[in-house]
């Protein structure tokens, strides 16, 4: 059969809290499917089993509606510990009943229902499902079942008890076996947990793991002894009697019968009442047996007899109508000292110890005084009781409610924590819609609770106040974070209002930075996941005001993109030049002092190269320290080889003239000694000197005019000027030392 049905996703993400949810959920169905009461365990062996054998638990919602929850391994939290994730399908009780009879296994079965995929809304879904197969019991395991059923009859007109079950007292297929015979028409009302880890889960059958928490329910709590039997429960009662053993349940008495913990209509032409069964009729063979004979007894000793036990039975009812009668008296009075002594069950402490002690002793009056069976104190019997009962009645209506207000104080707790409404003002981010609207919900839970805790007395009074003043907090906070973010939207529209820049400079960058850092924050505050399509079902002020705040920040990123555009467009175009300077830098090792003059002209090129690319890319961002500093270290290494390479050249230059100088007066001082008036100098030393002067400059000669250009340009016409004088030498001592023969005459 096909069944529509919706989701739910909690667990741990920060916290426990709503994961995922379809969107037909309310506000009240939220807070409720958020209530982490199904228990807590690192047990390995439990969670290694949770695929092949389900934990789940399923109980009716406020709205009306079935949830039939199932248990997962969730990640490990924040602190390493192992955390569960619950998976929630929920249907209405008409589809629950009509699809799968309320039998939840066929829901359990079926793997699509629960998928996810990690986003934060689950959609409405439609899956087929079949009802599971049921093996008909054994005799022994018969007997256990209808002990079960008749205890969840004895207690089903106490909603806030559970019957607790150990998985070791009752195999699986036996558990799904009672829930199949409870009647059709009360299944919608009842609740029970499958493989539950805490004794305190609000249900009214409690099937717990074997590593399940005890001892910490504020509920009633009945251990199920599975030999206990079932006389006194009319409809397990009238089902043992249809139901042969070893043959099928009374399927058709399961569903037809309209009472349970009450008389049973007929059925099947036989009436079942208190319990008990008409006995079977005699067999053949007996009836044989009671028709034979049986030896004669003279009369008198049976009229001896009889006039014995006549005696005997008059003694005995004598003496136990006097003892039954003083017991009488004892009971009823020992329960009217009690109804003296509490008359006002309203007065009993709200909770502890000394109450549940009162309240187990007016239990155990009402008991006594039930038993009573002394027709002669019937009158006050019935009296006692109707005024015990009443006590218990209204102790019991107090219980229901402190229960109440105490599971639910305890579910708005475990849904606090993770959304920080335990300390409001350490909340550094807006939850999303669906946890807001949760808070809603859970803001209308408490103000509708306060009047019934007023009538309870403290502490509940004060313990709800508290959690509606934390809530109060709470909203005020996220207020306080709107503004926050309006105020920096406002500031940032406010920079970026203006024409977009045509170069950077270092106030635009701090500026651009400073923009990013409020945008990230701003972003921090409203997730990115909350930019999209919100629309709470009821929004309340916080969801315009975010609304609002979300379609600026639209506008707000229109602007920044546009501007992020243009500034990566510029650093583009600087950074090829900057890219090539650094290249340069890099290749021709400019960051080092320059050590060798004659191997300077290389990287005095790449260096001038390197200049006029970062002075392109100073016309982009002209205070750029980085290009600065660099442009520093090219020039301080331009200085430093054009200092060197002046040096260079005046020394070739001096070693030049000083060879010319040498030459001449050696020339000198051989005429004199040779008695020549004249012997001219050779020059021809000196002019190479001269021509490596030379031939540095042509190589060099932006390095060496770098500082002085006019300097360098008078060192090089003296060289010049040299050289001439040089040339003019070298012809005249050619003349002298090769001179030119005469012609001979021609004879």
């Amino acid at each position: 059969m096909i069944v529509n049905l919706s989701r739910h996703v909690f667990g741990s993400h920060q916290g426990y809290r709503t994961l995922a949810a379809s969107e037909d959920l309310t506000a009240d169905e939220l807070a409720e499917l958020q209530s982490f009461v199904f228990g807590q365990t690192n047990n390995a062996e439990y969670l290694a089993t949770l695929k092949s054998t389900p934990a789940y638990w399923s109980r009716q919602l406020s709205s009306g509606r079935r949830a039939v929850t199932r248990v997962f391994v969730g990640p490990k939290d924040d602190q390493g510990r192992q955390s569960l994730r619950f998976v929630s399908a929920i249907l209405y009780a008409k589809d629950w009943i009509s699809a799968i009879n309320g039998e939840d296994g066929a829901l359990v079965g079926v793997d699509k229902i629960w998928s996810w995929d990690g986003k934060p809304r689950l959609p409405r879904i439609e899956v087929r499902v079949t009802k599971p197969d049921l093996v008909n019991p054994n005799a022994e395991q018969r007997q256990r079942i209808l002990s079960l059923v008749g205890l969840i009859e004895s207690m089903s007109n106490s909603p806030n008890s559970s019957i607790v079950v150990e998985e070791r007292q009752l195999a699986p297929a036996e558990f799904a076996m009672v829930l199949a015979l409870l009647p059709v028409w009360f299944r919608p009302q009842f609740s029970y947990g499958f493989r539950s880890l805490s004794e305190a889960l609000p249900v009214q059958l409690n099937y717990l793991a074997p590593c399940a928490s005890r001892g910490k329910s504020r509920r009633k709590v009945t251990p199920w002894r599975p030999h206990g039997g079932y006389a006194s429960a009319k409809y397990a009662s009238g089902l043992a009697h249809f139901w042969p053993e070893g043959g099928p349940p009374p399927w058709e008495f399961v569903e037809n019968c309209k009472a349970f913990g009450d008389l049973l209509p007929t059925f099947e032409g036989t009436e079942v009442s208190s319990g008990t069964v008409a006995p079977p009729a005699p067999t053949l063979k007996q009836k044989r047996r009671q028709q034979r004979r049986q030896p004669r007894v003279p009369r008198i000793v049976y009229w001896l007899t009889a006039m014995a036990l006549i005696i005997g039975a008059t003694t005995y009812v004598a003496v136990n109508t006097i003892m039954s009668r003083r017991h009488a008296d004892a009971v009823l009075d020992a329960a009217d000292a009690f109804l003296t002594e509490n008359a006002d069950s309203s007065q009993l402490p709200a909770a502890g110890h000394k109450r549940k002690k009162i309240i187990e002793t007016a239990q155990s009056h009402a008991d006594e005084v039930a038993d009573l069976t002394d027709s002669s104190r019937a009158d006050r019997r019935d009296a006692v009781a109707t005024k015990l009962n009443d006590w218990l009645s209204a102790a019991g209506d107090k219980d229901t409610k402190l229960v109440s207000l105490d599971e639910m104080l305890t579910s708005f707790e475990t849904f606090a924590k993770p959304l920080g409404l335990e300390n409001p003002e350490s909340l550094v981010e807006i939850p999303d819609a669906t946890s807001r609207s949760a808070v809603v919900g859970w803001k209308k839970r408490l103000e509708d609770s306060q009047a019934e805790a007023s009538l309870m007395g403290e502490p509940y009074p004060t313990k709800i106040a508290s959690a509606l003043n934390r809530i109060h907090d709470w909203n005020v906070r996220i207020k306080e974070l709107l503004n926050q973010c309006d105020a920096g939207l406002d500031g940032i529209l406010k920079i970026l209002g203006g024409p977009l820049p045509t170069t950077l400079t270092n106030a635009i960058d701090r500026t651009w930075s400073d923009v990013q850092s409020q945008l990230a924050k701003i972003d921090k505050i409203l997730p990115e996941a909350q930019v999209g399509d919100v629309s709470p079902a009821d929004p309340t002020t916080i969801d315009e005001y975010l609304s609002e705040l979300m379609e600026q920040r639209d506008s707000v990123q229109h602007r920044v993109d546009s501007w992020a555009k243009h500034i990566n467009k510029i650093k583009s175009e600087m950074n090829e030049f900057l890219d090539e300077a650094k290249g340069l830098v890099a290749e021709h090792k400019l960051k080092f002092d320059p050590v060798d003059a004659e191997a300077i002209q290389k990287p005095w090129t790449g260096a001038a190269s390197a200049k006029g690319a970062l002075e392109q890319a100073l016309d982009y961002w002209p205070d750029s320290e980085e290009m600065l500093l660099l442009e520093e270290t090219v020039e301080s290494w331009m200085n430093k080889a054009a200092d060197l390479a002046m040096a260079h050249f005046n020394k070739a230059i001096d070693q030049a003239d000083s060879i010319w100088y040498d030459e001449k007066k050696r020339s000198s001082v051989d005429a004199q000694s040779n008695g020549l008036s004249t012997l001219p100098p050779n020059p021809t030393e000196a002019i190479k000197s001269l021509n490596v002067a030379l031939d540095y400059w042509d190589a060099n000669s932006s390095a060496i005019r770098h500082f002085d250009a006019r300097m360098a340009d008078r060192r090089h016409r003296q060289a010049v000027s040299l050289k001439t004088e040089l040339i003019n030498a070298n012809s005249n001592y050619d003349k002298v030392v090769n001179p030119t023969p005469s012609p001979t005459p021609k004879p």
